[in-house]
């Protein structure tokens, strides 16, 4: 049964369409890539021909007295055209130019930079072409770049933090981002504490000029010996409240890796910790808060404790140390 399920999202590696016009090795545009078969599509104006592209409003599909009808609209543009326009998401148009900046600069990188990122043998993600499964199979005129992003676990490893930092950054910035229009609430499942919990101790340095933080947490076991230790700098942070969330996600994906199955998170942020404890995300941290979330549903026992500033001094120092070698590498 694994086997087949790889083999059902794999795909043939196919040539760079990219490369191919870039060293001139075609000049004409190769029988493989030409459908003669397939009806043309006009897009016209003023014709009274219904060729608008469907626009799908955010805040009416996360209404509950609008969310039917955008539904349906949202069912018929992904059917019918399989494309769509998305409004009213909350994020910045100036933002959105610089993502689509950032990823015209990831298809112009060298060839041999975007070998890092190609398809591998029995995988899609990457770069190449989806669902390839013939050699006579007909392609499109393009190039693809495809990988998953969310949860962070499905992540592959040899793809996202290989990224060009700017496109990378530029993701995580996205992720972090609520939309006023999602404000749904959404839960974790707050555990009674249990025998044998590892304690780990999180802050963050936020720096309000350039916009970055230093994220660091302590590992400590029953008797209060450290077992680890780790810091973090991420940039583009919009609040304190913000870097201390990206803190928690951070631990919480280092604990996951040392198979920790019972730990208790320490923050010195009352406003994070009262958000956790009321299973109520902020909308400011609404993004990392799913992380937060989907990360905290492996363990076994899980719990969110305020602690008084006084009592984190090492998770303290790590994240000034992180935000100051974050901000002399930037000068």
């Amino acid at each position: 049964m694994e086997s087949q399920g790889a083999a059902q999202w794999s795909s043939i590696i196919v040539p760079s369409v990219q490369e191919m016009v870039k060293e001139k090795m075609v000049t004409t545009v190769p029988p493989r890539y030409v459908r003669p078969d397939q009806d043309k599509t006009e897009v016209t104006d003023g014709s009274g021909l219904n060729t608008e592209i469907p626009i799908i409003d955010m805040k009416r599909l996360c209404s509950s007295t609008t969310m039917d009808s955008e539904v349906e609209k949202l069912d018929f543009a992904c059917k019918e055209w399989g494309f769509f326009q998305l409004v009213n998401h909350g994020l910045d148009p100036s933002f959105l130019d610089k993502i689509k900046l950032e990823i015209q600069g990831f298809f112009n990188l060298p060839m041999e930079e975007k070998k890092k990122f190609w398809q591998q043998p029995n995988e899609i993600e990457g770069f190449g072409q989806a669902f390839v499964v013939s050699d006579d199979q007909k392609l499109d005129w393009a190039d693809m770049f495809y990988h998953i992003v969310q949860p962070i676990e499905a992540r592959k490893p040899h793809l996202f933090p290989k990224l060009p930092l700017p496109f990378r950054l530029a993701k995580e910035w996205i992720e972090v981002q609520p939309s006023k229009a999602m404000c749904p609430t959404h839960t974790y499942t707050q555990r009674q504490p249990v025998p044998d919990t590892i304690v780990c101790c999180t802050d963050a340095a936020w720096h309000n000029q350039d916009k970055r933080a230093g994220c660091g947490w302590v590992f400590k076991n029953e008797t209060g010996s450290i077992m680890e230790q780790g810091s973090y700098s991420e940039p583009l942070v919009a609040s304190t409240l913000m870097a201390e969330a990206i803190a928690v996600r951070q631990a919480l994906v280092h604990a996951q890796s040392l198979l920790f199955t019972k730990i208790c998170i320490q923050s010195d942020n009352q406003v994070l910790i009262n958000a956790l404890l009321s299973k109520k995300s902020p909308m400011e941290i609404y993004g990392i808060y799913l992380d937060i979330e989907s990360l905290s549903s492996v363990f076994n026992s899980i719990q969110f404790v305020f602690i008084p500033g006084t009592l984190n001094f090492m998770a303290d120092g790590l994240t000034k140390s992180a935000l100051c070698i974050s901000h002399s590498l930037l000068v």
